[in-house]
């Protein structure tokens, strides 16, 4: 079959299920569940369905091959919002798959069509397909959104696409009297039986069980997606299909209906098709509506007695109510007289009693006027007293706090000179271990003094200091105590064993040259911005916790940092560092984080890094370039250097060859000297 976008080859079939039972009339609480009743002409109650229940099915959404069909959404609704007029419960179900499809229909059945006093309607719109069979026949079939057009894979429209005859499955399932099924959509079928015969009168036609089957057109006609046979069903169902204008619309006048006027609204291109299924059990009475206005005729006229009576009864009770009422009246308006006397009499009695009062409230609140004004006046006096009170007291604390102020700088001062004249008397003293001396001869010229710890004499002995950066990474070593890197591993136990040996030791450290690895200073450091500007340097660091994490080729341990600022002891905090082995000629820290205390700067954080490029394994020093910043408030610097530190575990609390003893001046609160 040809199929065009924007055409949707119909199934024509309305499928509307309704099972009667003996009369049909509207009065329950929730729509679908009022009772319909039924009257022939006479007036005399010959049908009635208990329940009305529409099901109500449409497939737009096309995905396997078939043109999409955007106007059964809408026409859906529409059928929805005329079945709901006629007190249809109704239920919608969207592009189903052909699973979804019958379990609608199975579950719809199951909730709905085991009364045999409910009548149901089934309405599907979408596309319908007729296949030619093998041994000459025909099957007519509805297309579900999932199955696929049968020219392109005729296997799997067969395997999802819904025929007729599970249809009349479903309808011989039904255990409700009535029931008819439409579909607006073209297909050829042979479940139902053609007719054009209507049953002798409407009691007959509400007694017998009925399958009524009615389609929008036949095999192979194509039906525009703005349906014309959704439009004459509502137009029928408002009226239009009356035929012999009983008030009643069945399901053999709506088929006459669609037929006449469907097949002239589309100029011949639809030719509806209605019939009974072909069952002789089920082929007997007829789907019926009860339409809009004779139901408000039947309405009116079962009611209009019972309101005329309702009304005389309630003509004669307001007549003796009146009686009453005008007796009540005259004895209300002589008490309203006698009230209105004794009213104007209390009336003048409240104007004198309120004139007084008047009178006494004005005097009060001048009083209490008067009150608040002599008490604000007190108040912003003793205001004034407090703020001469409090200016005193602040300026008395700050005259305190500037002599106070001024006789600490007085003791700074003091203090400062002592030190200075103290420091003067220790020119003559010889250089402390560290200090850079001038050499004695030409020979040593160059030379330096030697690292912390480390005697001249051990240094004469030593062999040349290797450069790590100058080292090939597979070299051998070369000399006693000096080790040259074969491999990163090696270096790294080195390193481990070496540190782990001084664990909890004293290891001093001093400023030195690049060139000649000897110490120039006594500890290394940086100069700091503080109102008191000098060096903060650190001269011996303490190590503890030393693990070895050889997955990462680094080394872990805590520092117990130990600096002085212009000479003077400091409490520092105690940092974690990682030694990193990069490789066997590059060995960093990347961060050696700290912070000092002093009373005259204050809190200041330190941070460090080392890239040390000198490694004496047979003397346990280490040496390398540093950066070090410090940040505080009111104290700032920042500095780079060369530094050695001596990891061999020489206590550096002993005075060294040479150096003069060093003690704690509790008055100066800094080391100096020890007296002779």
């Amino acid at each position: 079959m040809k199929m065009t976008d924007g055409l949707r080859v119909w199934m024509c079939s309305l499928l509307v299920l309704i099972l009667g039972g003996d009369s049909l009339v509207l009065a329950a609480e929730s729509r679908g569940s009022q009772v319909v009743t039924i009257r022939d002409r006479e007036g005399k109650s010959v049908g009635l369905y208990k329940g009305s229940y529409a099901l109500l099915i449409g497939v737009s959404d096309y995905k396997e091959g078939w043109p999409k069909l955007p106007g059964v959404s809408k026409d859906v609704e529409l059928v929805g919002e005329i079945l709901k007029s006629h007190d249809f419960n109704v239920e919608r179900v969207e592009n189903p798959t052909r699973a979804q499809m019958i379990q609608a229909f199975e579950g719809f059945i199951n909730r709905y069509g085991q009364d045999p006093d409910n009548r149901l309607l089934f309405y599907f719109a979408g596309h319908g397909h007729t296949l030619r069979l093998a041994y000459g026949g025909e099957m007519g079939y509805i297309v579900p959104a999932d199955a696929p057009n049968p020219n392109r894979d005729k296997s799997g429209f067969m395997a999802r696409a819904v025929d007729m005859e599970l249809i009349e499955v479903f309808a011989k399932r039904i255990q409700s009297k009535h029931a008819l099924f439409l579909f607006d959509s073209c297909f050829s079928g042979s479940i139902f039986a053609l007719g054009r015969a209507i049953p002798e009168n409407i009691s007959y036609k509400t007694s017998k069980p009925v399958r009524q089957f009615i389609t929008a057109g036949s095999a192979d006609e194509q039906v525009p997606d703005e349906s014309v046979f959704r439009s004459q069903f509502v137009a029928a169902l408002q009226g239009e299909g009356d035929a012999d204008q009983d008030g009643y619309l069945t399901g053999v006048e709506l088929g006459e209906f669609l037929q006449s006027k469907v097949v002239n609204y589309s100029n011949g291109t639809q030719h509806p098709q209605y019939g009974k299924i072909r069952n002789p059990h089920l082929d007997k009475g007829d789907f019926v509506f009860l339409l809009p206005k004779h139901r408000m005729e039947e309405a009116k006229k079962s009611s209009l007695q019972d309101e005329l009576t309702r009304l005389e009864g309630e003509r004669k009770k307001y007549q003796d109510e009146l009686k009453t009422m005008e007796a009540e009246r005259k004895v209300a308006e002589e008490k309203l007289k006698l009230d209105q006397e004794r009213i104007e009499q209390e009336r003048l009695k409240v104007k004198q009693q309120r004139e007084k009062l008047e009178a006494e409230k004005r005097l009060a609140e001048d009083q209490s006027r008067l009150e608040r004004e002599r008490v604000e006046h007190e108040k912003l006096a003793l205001l004034e007293r407090q703020e001469a009170l409090e200016k005193q007291t602040r300026e008395a604390q700050e005259a305190r706090r500037r002599e106070e102020e001024l006789g600490q700088l007085k003791e700074f001062q003091r203090k400062l000179e002592e030190k200075r004249k103290k420091l003067e008397t220790m020119n003559a003293v010889p250089p402390s271990p560290g200090r850079a001396t001038p050499p004695e001869n030409k020979a040593d010229e160059g030379k330096g003094t030697p690292a912390p710890g480390v005697k001249k004499a051990e240094v004469d002995k030593m062999p040349e200091p290797v450069d790590l950066a100058r080292l090939e990474p597979q070299d051998s070593s070369k000399g006693s105590g000096i080790f040259v890197p074969g491999g990163e591993g090696e270096v790294l136990q080195k390193l481990y064993r070496m540190l782990k040996a001084v664990e909890g030791k004293g290891n001093s450290a001093c400023e030195a040259d690049p060139k000649t690895r000897q110490c120039t200073e006594e500890g290394f450091g940086i100069g700091l911005v503080a109102p008191i500007p000098g060096l903060a340097t650190h001269h011996e660091i303490v190590i503890k916790n030393v693990q070895l994490d050889e997955a990462n080729r680094q080394i872990k341990f805590v520092s117990v940092n130990r600096g002085t600022y212009i000479g003077t002891p400091v409490l520092c905090s105690d940092s974690d560092v990682v030694l990193k082995v990069h490789s066997s000629t590059d060995i960093r820290v990347d961060k050696w984080e700290y912070f000092c205390n002093w009373m005259l700067i204050g809190n200041v954080s330190f941070e460090r890094t080392h890239s040390f490029d000198y490694v004496n394994f047979g003397k346990g020093v280490i040496g390398g370039a540093y950066t070090m910043s410090g940040a505080g408030f009111p104290a700032a610097g920042s500095g780079k250097g060369y530094s050695l530190i001596d990891f061999s575990g020489r206590d550096s609390g002993k005075a060294k060859a040479g150096s003069k003893k060093m003690c704690y001046d509790d008055s100066l609160g800094m080391q100096v000297p020890c007296p002779q």
